[in-house]
């Protein structure tokens, strides 16, 4: 086979055209795809907007190919709707996609367009931050953000000028010592909480009494635990991602080795609406009113960290 500069002039222009002519033949089909690509989805927008304003929500449709640069310019044309605090995108699964936060908020809190492009372990959309941002507003305080890639985020909130109440007489001071003790038996625990600090808050608060604890930080660890661990109590958070501690309680109360084992509910969030069913599955109502505690167990493991 000759090679291409033993070819005769005439055998190398020819080569040359045809050469050209498959470059600009690929180009022109690239060209033709995309525009396929923009017409489709300038269409589908259209339709599907018209039916939302038939049924009268007004709405436009977002249509963004995986595309998270075009999500995000989608949601930001909500900034000149002043009502709207927040904006996401979910996929068919219900995860989100992206997320948007108009006006000054998303200057303060959201700097950086793709936030929301992975999905997290732990629940939560970013709504409760534009929220905290207007509540701390109305105080005349101020709410920043410091985040590291890999690492978390540093919320800080500083009010000015705010006064704090005294300390109610019904509330009990647990740090006096009662007129009589009471003597526990030695009894295995479980805890069962998603948060690290509530699982130590508990353990410190009964560190004085004899009792061993077993911790699980999710719904499926407690299930996996149970399998071969019978605890003689289980302290449970109802409200867990993954499996919410109403679906471990309901399961536990279905199998035959462990109903008997009683669960005390630990939440803080008592609504009426699950007060029957709390007291259909648990022996016993926790709440988690020891925000107080929690602070201080939490500069106090900050005090001692710093002392080592």
């Amino acid at each position: 086979m000759k090679t291409f500069r033993y070819f005769s002039i005439r055998q190398k222009l020819i080569t040359l055209i045809m050469f050209i002519t498959s470059i600009t033949l690929m180009l022109v089909s690239i060209f033709l795809i995309a525009n396929e690509v923009v017409t489709f989805r300038r269409g589908t927008i259209e339709e599907l907007s018209t039916l939302a304003k038939v049924v009268g929500i007004h709405s436009v449709a977002a249509i963004t190919f995986n595309d998270y640069e075009v999500a995000w310019e989608t949601l930001a044309v909500l900034d000149v709707e002043p009502s709207i605090v927040y904006a996401g995108i979910y996929t068919a699964k219900g995860e989100l996609f992206v997320q948007y936060y108009t006006g000054e908020d998303a200057m303060t809190l959201s700097s950086d367009p793709k936030d929301g492009q992975k999905t997290r372990k732990y629940g939560g959309t970013g709504l409760g931050l534009a929220i905290t941002k207007r509540l701390t507003e109305m105080m005349d305080g101020e709410i920043s953000v410091v985040s590291v890639a890999g690492m978390g985020s540093t919320f800080r909130v500083v009010l000015s000028d705010i006064g704090t109440a005294e300390k109610p007489d019904s509330v009990r001071d647990f740090s006096e010592p009662d007129d009589f003790d009471i003597e526990f038996e030695p009894a295995e625990i479980l805890i069962t909480d998603d948060i690290y600090l509530n699982r130590e808050l508990v353990k410190e608060y009964l560190k004085d009494i004899p009792f061993s604890f077993t911790e699980a930080e999710n719904g499926q660890k407690a299930l996996t635990l149970l399998e071969t661990y019978k605890p003689d109590l289980i302290l449970m958070d109802m409200r867990m991602p993954g499996k919410s501690g109403y679906e471990v309680t309901e399961t536990i109360k279905n199998d035959n080795e462990l109903k008997d084992i009683p669960v005390i509910a630990v939440t803080a969030s008592a609504m009426k609406e699950n007060e029957e069913k709390l007291r259909r599955l648990c022996r016993r109502l926790c709440e988690k009113t020891f925000q107080q505690g929690r602070d201080n167990f939490r500069a106090e493991e900050a005090s001692a960290s710093h002392s080592q």
